[in-house]
């Protein structure tokens, strides 16, 4: 076994973000948006909310879905578990929920022959005091940190592990990767590397065409966030149409989705109802993400 592929990994327990669809109004389809939409880390919630309202909008202006208006119900989870649960039990009454993307991670690196050396929580109610995040980190130990949290966290506890962390290789998920980590984290978030899905080396007409309209209808630049709310929207309208405007059947239609043109690329749906897309690594470098390599990703649904 070779150090580098001995990781510790902490994440931040977080609810999935839910979208759920009911067809029981006559000229409406109504679909769930459960996610964080106040509070300081509310940032992505907003963004992702604001970019399926994009959608949302296009789709009904071009006539809707099998002659149905799209009507988004947004919900905020308020950052903790009771009231993400309670704000997806106020949408409908069956919860779904696929694994969260840790143990995704674990799983496909242990079968690559890594080997987890610790594998910490916390919540961000706690957030600011890490002694037991760090015990329990065993720094000493393991090349390599991968933090799965928001950009806010992850500048946080890189600050905490301070020197004792200086010949660590800190990794992050996609989640941190946006401009509060770079504009806040400055010299302290240097060398970090992170993974994202999605990723344009030239944005072409239609994302730039996505970005005036988000701009000029919400005042603000689009994160990532944004552009994955617009793509789930459209997704699930396209998903709908194959359905007749019907949720049931629905799970059918999404698992068979492939070769989406999304903003990011091509994307495909599995039958778990996960998303592929090419996957990029970045590290940070004097206050940019720098491009490291693209892979593109297996598709049990792609001949």
């Amino acid at each position: 076994m070779t150090r580098k592929k001995i990781l510790v990994v902490i994440f931040f327990a977080l609810m999935m973000v839910a979208v759920l669809v009911s067809c029981t109004r006559e000229k409406e389809i109504l679909i769930g948006f459960a996610g964080q939409l106040t509070g300081v880390y509310s940032d992505l919630g907003v963004q992702g909310r604001n970019g399926a309202v994009l959608a949302l909008e296009e789709i009904n202006a071009g006539g809707g879905v099998a002659g149905k208006r799209l009507k988004l119900i947004p919900e905020d989870d308020g950052n903790t578990p009771e009231k993400a649960r309670q704000a997806v039990r106020k949408l409908i009454q069956q919860d779904a929920y696929t694994a969260p993307f840790h143990q995704h991670f674990i799983h496909h690196f242990e079968q690559s022959g890594g080997r987890i050396a610790a594998n910490c929580t916390f919540s961000s109610q706690d957030s600011g005091n890490w002694s037991e995040v760090l015990a329990c980190l065993q720094l000493e130990n393991t090349p390599g940190v991968l933090i799965m949290a928001s950009a806010r966290d992850v500048i946080s506890i890189i600050q905490a592990m301070g020197a004792s962390g200086k010949d660590n290789v800190l990794l992050s998920s996609g989640w941190g990767a946006t401009q509060e980590l770079l504009s806040q984290g400055g010299r302290i978030v240097d060398g970090l590397y992170l993974a994202k899905s999605g990723f344009l080396h030239e944005p072409d007409s239609t994302y730039t065409d996505f970005e005036r309209l988000y701009k000029n209808r919400f005042g603000r630049v689009p994160s990532f966030a944004a552009v994955q709310g617009y793509d789930a929207l459209r997704v699930l309208a396209l998903a709908l149409r194959q359905t007749g405007g019907d949720s049931r059947g629905l799970p059918r239609a999404l698992a068979g989705i492939t070769d989406f043109a999304s903003l990011y690329g091509t994307l495909s749906l599995d039958s778990f109802g996960d998303a592929h897309l090419p996957g990029s690594i970045f590290q940070i470098r004097n206050g940019q993400f720098e491009h490291q390599w693209t892979a593109e990703p297996e598709n049990e649904n792609r001949k």
